[in-house]
């Protein structure tokens, strides 16, 4: 209940404003763990994240596979905490898409496989873990339909 509780405080936290100008963000870095495996056209698709202590960020790259006549448009973030195994994910999830994470935030949409998601510099967000998951948004020009992928989940403890 205590780690629940943390969580939707610091999901809360995260939709603060970003660094006001001349604060230093306390958290010095993150260390993250893959969890589960990611789905996509042709290829899983991943995700990747990084920190930028100068904007007190987490730089999201989403690496998707696109071929022939099918692209990836944008994608979402969710934050939340693992599941205990995975969820089948049904349309407009492509198949063999799993849920990995209970999201209790998603940010998006995000054009594109990149982005950056502000997190207000406050300390009490040191030694906290949120998992991570991300569902870019396919979209193929023959049929003119819209697919989801997923990711696989990343664990992210911030330093």
């Amino acid at each position: 209940m205590r780690s629940s509780f943390l969580i939707a405080t610091a999901l809360a936290l995260l939709a603060a404003p970003a660094t006001a100008q001349g604060t230093t963000c306390p958290i010095a870095g993150i260390a993250t763990q893959d969890l589960g495996a990611g789905c996509g056209f042709g290829l899983p698709a991943t995700l990747a994240l990084g920190w930028n202590a100068s904007t007190c960020s987490l730089d999201v790259d989403v690496t998707a596979f696109a071929c022939c006549n099918t692209f990836v448009t944008s994608h979402w973030l969710g934050a939340g905490v693992a599941l205990t195994g995975p969820l089948a994910l049904n349309e407009p999830w492509l198949p063999g898409c799993d849920l990995l994470i209970l999201p209790l935030a998603l940010a998006g949409p995000f054009q594109g496989t990149t982005s950056s998601l502000a997190i207000p510099p406050n300390p009490v967000l040191v030694g906290l873990t949120i998992d991570f998951q991300a569902y870019p948004v396919y979209f193929t020009t023959i049929g003119l339909t819209t697919d989801l992928g997923a990711t696989q989940a990343v664990r992210v403890t911030f330093n």
